[in-house]
């Protein structure tokens, strides 16, 4: 488990006030974190399907029991309206490998679903700090996910 452990020593002499030390707890404390944003930069509605796994040993073989459901079904990330982003972040330890499939895009003319899995795993595709960006582009015909690391993003 990654902890953080902050100190701060102040020495007093004569004819010295002190030292100062200022520290960016907002700076330390996004390296202990990951963000997971989704961007929709369709004109419809994306229904996405993203999963997370606290574990980079992943079993191949029923695959989606090893990730913690996190699609629309859950309610923790609904339909992306057109245009919108959503973000939430992970303690490190809980965010070691993202699985995106499957996104569906809802069109006034019909549903378009992106069959394909990707997936990024610690250490090999993103570090803690980053952020995981999941965007939704094209239309009814050529409806796509792609998943990316913003490196030091979070």
């Amino acid at each position: 488990m990654r902890k953080l452990t902050c100190c701060m020593l102040v020495v007093t002499a004569a004819g010295c006030d002190g030292l100062q030390i200022s520290l960016d707890l907002g700076s330390i404390l996004s390296r202990t974190m990951i963000t997971l944003r989704l961007v929709n930069t369709t004109e419809s509605t994306v229904t996405p399907s993203v999963f997370v796994s606290d574990t980079e040993n992943l079993i191949f073989e029923g695959l989606t029991e090893s990730f913690l459901t996190l699609d629309a079904n859950a309610q923790n990330f609904p339909d992306l309206l057109p245009g919108e982003a959503r973000e939430r972040r992970y303690d490190c330890d809980d965010f070691r490998a993202v699985m995106a499939e499957d996104a569906v895009l809802r069109s006034s003319l019909g549903l378009s679903q992106k069959d394909s899995t990707q997936i990024l795993i610690e250490d090999d595709d993103f570090s803690c700090g980053d952020a995981v960006v999941i965007t939704y582009s094209g239309g009814l015909l050529d409806f796509d996910a792609n998943i990316g690391v913003d490196p030091g993003g979070a």
